[in-house]
């Protein structure tokens, strides 16, 4: 009887999973039809939602009622905040003895924030660098290729 529980567990599971796995790409797919039908030419997912650059505006989000900024005159800026840090702790200690002044613990509480300024728009967006350590890259480049649109480039 208990195998029989197991198996049917182990199904649904496996059943959910899948389901996941579909709801991803379902979510991928009709992203990326919005993002052709907007004419988005570069996005920037972070946590609390996306940014998406047009030719022309900038948009916060998915839906049909984001919020749209005209490029014209923003600004964009990525600044970081915070430090690592390392110490030593007591299990590094106990584990490793004397290794453990070669190996501290590392504490990364590092943060960007990308601010975007305009004459009517002021958008300040923060993303921890410890959880996407490739955030800093791709938040510089978006800013790059907003303030190059916004002043009359590419």
């Amino acid at each position: 009887m208990a195998l029989v529980d197991a198996t049917a567990y182990l199904i649904i599971f496996a059943i959910a999973i899948v389901g996941f796995i579909a709801f991803g790409i379902w979510r991928s797919r009709a992203q990326g039809q919005k993002n052709s039908a907007d004419g988005v030419i570069a996005t920037l997912v972070l946590p609390d939602g996306a940014l998406r650059l047009t030719r022309t505006e900038l948009i916060e989000g998915w839906g049909d009622r984001a919020p749209r900024h005209p490029l014209s005159n923003l600004t964009a800026s990525v600044e970081d905040s915070g430090t690592v840090n390392r110490r030593l702790t007591v299990t590094r200690m106990a584990t490793l003895g004397p290794l453990s002044l070669a190996a501290p613990k590392k504490l990364d509480d590092r943060e960007l924030y990308l601010m975007i300024e305009g004459p009517a728009t002021t958008i300040v967006r923060q993303v921890a660098v410890k959880k996407s350590p490739q955030i800093g890259k791709r938040a510089r480049e978006f800013a790059m290729q907003l303030n190059q649109l916004s002043h009359g480039g590419a």
